[in-house]
C-alpha cells in the first residue's frame, strides 16, 4: 500500500513548527466551523503564511479591519499568544480596544508625524493625542 501525502494541515503545521489550530483555534462555541467569515478565512491565512516562516519580528497591519467584536478578540488571543511565544509584534491599527487591550508601548502619528509614545495609560492622557484626535 502506497502511504499517502500528508495532508495540507500536517505539512503546514510541521513546516512552520506550530500547530495550525495556533493560528485559526476551534471555533467559538455556537458557531458552525463551515460559516466562518471570508475575512476571517483571509487574515487567518495570512497569519499563517507569515508565521511559516517563523519570524522574530511580525508586522500586524491593519488586520482586525472589518472584523467583528468576538473576531477582534480571537485575534488578539493569537497575537498575545505569538508574542508570549517570542514573536515581537508590531501592530498598525485603528480599532483602539485591541490597540489599547494588547500594546505596551504606543507610537502616535498624525498626518505622519509622530505626535507622542508611551505606554497606553500615558497616551490616554496626553493632551496632543486628544488635540488630534477628539479636537480642542
Amino acid at each position: 500500500m502506497v502511504n499517502p501525502s500528508p495532508s495540507p494541515n500536517t505539512a503546514a503545521s510541521s513546516s512552520a513548527g506550530l500547530p495550525l489550530d495556533s493560528v485559526s483555534g476551534p471555533a467559538p462555541a455556537g458557531v458552525d466551523p463551515n460559516l466562518v467569515p471570508i475575512e476571517t478565512v483571509e487574515e487567518l491565512t495570512a497569519l499563517a503564511r507569515a508565521m511559516a516562516a517563523r519570524p522574530v519580528l511580525l508586522m500586524a497591519d491593519e488586520v482586525m479591519a472589518g472584523l467583528s467584536s468576538g473576531e477582534v478578540d480571537d485575534i488578539l488571543a493569537l497575537l498575545g499568544s505569538l508574542n508570549a511565544q517570542g514573536v515581537t509584534i508590531i501592530m498598525i491599527e485603528h480599532i483602539m480596544r485591541a490597540v489599547m487591550r494588547f500594546s505596551e508601548r504606543l507610537v502616535v502619528l498624525d498626518a505622519g508625524e509622530k505626535i507622542a509614545e508611551g505606554t497606553p495609560e500615558a497616551i490616554v492622557n496626553n493632551a496632543a493625542v486628544e488635540r488630534a484626535y477628539l479636537g480642542e
